[in-house]
């Protein structure tokens, strides 16, 4: 009996796989019981729906995170900015003149797909047709917007052309907003000018420029540019006064996600010394950060109910093996081994895991993949929504306005969706190994177990016990 029993017990582990998918698939045990297969089934659907949001979460946050941080470094900041070295005090016209040289030998020595270029930042008061607002000049080379593909691909000319020549102005969409200006329009620039310069006090006064509405554009991220102008440094020279602004050269290169040393060497071996090299990394550093702790905020709260899922894996296979331990209990005492009996319930785990995996995933990447249409989509019906309601409650009032779940001034309009396959494999092999953790823990206590203990549902230490006292 010793040698069949033993090639039993060999081939019953190679049923493993076999005896796990019964578990979950099965719906009918002997006589009709269910099994405990539902409550494992259950179980993978818990898990499936928990990773919806949290695959909707990552995707969505990652491509928010993206989209911004492209739009800082293509719009705002560039990829390196180079300035002049600290405490050297010279006259705007020389300031210019010597970073002019140093982004012309940027860009002859950084090679094809690099832009070295002079930026001035500057503060002035906009007004037009009785508004006004505060605005940041930016000073920038005619040419920049053709110059640029970064800069023409994230910022987008809603209105006009991108045009600097002569005393024209192209505005963001917002200060076009704030001033109810058009293409076409006449702006009036409001600097002040220290007339009290030499003398030891300030006396300053205000110096009014007019100038021509070109262009308006947009990055799609109103928070980053709600405050931009630009104009040609001609004209930044009879706005702004001497003193009051910044600037710098803006450096790109063909990969700023890359290792950024290699370019910081290059850069300034060909600037010179003395100058300041500041990465992208160090100017955006806070936006960056602050963008990367609300996500790992996010996504910790989302994979806390992704764990508290795997979880109703561990209960359903302890009602697994209490509903089949009379099953269990005669293939025991036919030979299978404790291992198999073990390792058949942990693979029952595994596959809800997988199951429910699968599942939440595919579900949770086709939501992220249209989460600018369903977004659109779920505004339009709560739109709708309001103003029938309005219309029914209040007939003689004003149609509602428009339903908007995001303010645009601090998302993006349209959200950029890039699936990684690497995140999206962790995700999955971090919520098998869960389910599969979770159904190890009753299977081993089903697995230590004897078969008369199984069958009569007792213990052989309160059977003892029992006659100890009977006794």
């Amino acid at each position: 009996m010793t040698a069949p029993r033993g090639a039993a017990a060999r081939a019953s582990w190679r049923l493993i796989p076999l005896f796990a998918w019964r578990i979950l698939a099965r719906r009918r045990g002997a006589g009709g019981a269910a099994g405990g297969s539902a409550y494992l089934t259950g179980a993978a659907v818990g898990i499936g729906l928990s990773l919806v949001p949290l695959m909707v979460v990552m995707e969505v946050s990652d491509g928010l995170i993206e989209g911004i941080t492209r739009r800082f470094l293509e719009v705002g900041s560039y990829h390196l900015q180079v300035r002049l070295p600290p405490g050297m005090e010279v006259q705007q016209r020389v300031r210019a003149e010597l970073l002019d040289e140093v982004a012309a030998r940027l860009q002859q020595g950084l090679g094809d797909g690099a832009l070295a270029t002079r930026e001035r930042h500057g503060i002035a008061l906009a007004a037009a047709g009785g508004r006004s607002h505060v605005v940041t000049v930016r000073a920038v080379i005619p040419e920049l917007y053709e110059r640029d593909p970064g800069l023409r691909q994230y910022l987008a000319v809603a209105s006009g052309a991108f045009d600097l020549s002569g005393n024209g102005i192209v505005v963001s969409h917002e200060v076009a907003r704030q001033l109810d200006a058009q293409v076409g329009d006449r702006l009036l620039m409001v600097t002040a000018i220290d007339r009290g310069a030499g003398t030891g006090q300030a006396l300053l006064i205000p110096k009014l420029t007019p100038l021509e509405v070109r262009g308006i554009v947009s990055s799609g991220y109103q928070e980053l540019d709600k405050l931009w102008v630009f104009v040609s440094h001609a004209t930044a020279e009879v706005l702004l006064p001497p003193g009051g602004s910044r600037d710098f050269v803006g450096v790109k290169i063909a990969d700023p996600f890359a290792d950024l040393n290699p370019a910081i060497e290059r850069t300034a071996s060909l600037a010179g010394p003395g100058y300041a090299i500041y990465t992208w990394r160090q100017l955006e550093r806070a936006n960056y950060e602050s963008f990367a702790t609300s996500r790992a905020l996010l996504l910790l709260i989302m994979a806390l109910i992704v764990a508290v899922a795997g979880v109703n894996v561990s209960s359903a296979t302890v009602t697994i093996a209490l509903a089949r331990r009379r099953e269990m209990a005669f293939l025991k005492s036919q030979g299978l081994p404790p291992e198999v009996v073990f390792w058949t319930l942990t693979a029952s785990g595994l596959l809800a895991g997988a199951l429910g995996a699968a599942v939440g995933i595919g579900a949770g990447l086709a939501a992220a993949l249209n989460i600018n249409q369903l977004v659109a989509g779920m505004e339009t019906v709560a739109s709708v929504l309001r103003t029938s309601f309005t219309a029914l409650l209040a007939p003689a009032a004003e149609a509602p306005a428009a339903v908007r779940f995001f303010d645009r001034g601090f998302y993006l309009e349209h959200i950029p969706i890039a699936v990684e396959p690497g995140p999206v494999a962790i995700v999955a092999g971090a919520t098998i190994a869960l389910a599969g953790f979770a159904a190890a823990l009753p299977a081993a206590r089903a697995a230590g177990r004897m078969p008369l203990e199984l069958l009569r549902g007792v213990s052989f230490a309160d059977v003892e016990q029992g006659g100890s006292r009977r006794a």
